[in-house]
């Protein structure tokens, strides 16, 4: 497996022998394009209460049928305890998120850059979504409460689901590794 060369690979391996479970990074795209990558481990906290039904079942790419849907629910359960208006769903960023979560669990790697070398701005580009904002993704947690809890716990990421001038959310998750992908346009 590769790792953003941003990841410190030694924290990844003192996270679990077994498991990778809470390992985050994100990036952010700022209005002059500015990126941050962080690296984080976080426990689970409870999510504001709510509760999300079970997915149904994997389709042929991995991705959990209601898994989407419970990440983006959650989010916005974040999103309405900071103020901040609810993110819509839309098919373009998702279809960016689902590529590169599928791309990830293939390839074996854990990056915002690709392993043909495009990055997030590049993939939601090619999309055809024409206002990026940013993009959060996580491995290893094993339902959509864990990774929004692992991401809430970090300032990083938290920053990017309670940005409340993002307006919309794409949402991809693929089961080989449990590969989790969230990417927000204005």
């Amino acid at each position: 497996m590769s790792v953003d060369p941003g990841c410190d690979p030694d924290h990844l391996a003192s996270v679990s022998a077994h498991t990778l479970l809470g390992y985050a990074a994100v990036i952010s795209i700022g209005r002059r394009g500015a990126a941050l990558l962080v690296a984080t481990t976080a426990g689970a906290v409870l999510v504001g209460g709510v509760a999300i039904a079970a997915p149904r079942m994997a389709s042929e790419s991995g991705q959990q049928d209601g898994y989407a849907d419970a990440v983006v629910a959650l989010a916005n359960a974040e999103r309405q305890q900071a103020g901040c208006p609810d993110l819509v769903a839309d098919e373009r960023l998702e279809a960016a998120a689902e590529g590169h979560a599928a791309d990830m669990a293939e390839d074996d790697y854990f990056s915002h850059t690709s392993d043909d070398g495009r990055e997030f701005n590049d993939r939601v580009a090619e999309s055809g979504y024409p206002r990026r904002g940013g993009e959060n993704i996580a491995m290893g947690q094993d339902s959509p409460q864990r990774v929004v809890e692992a991401w809430m716990e970090s300032p990083s990421h938290r920053s990017n689901i309670v940005n409340c001038d993002y307006a919309t959310i794409g949402v991809g998750h693929h089961s080989d590794g449990n590969y989790w992908v969230q990417d927000f346009g204005y």
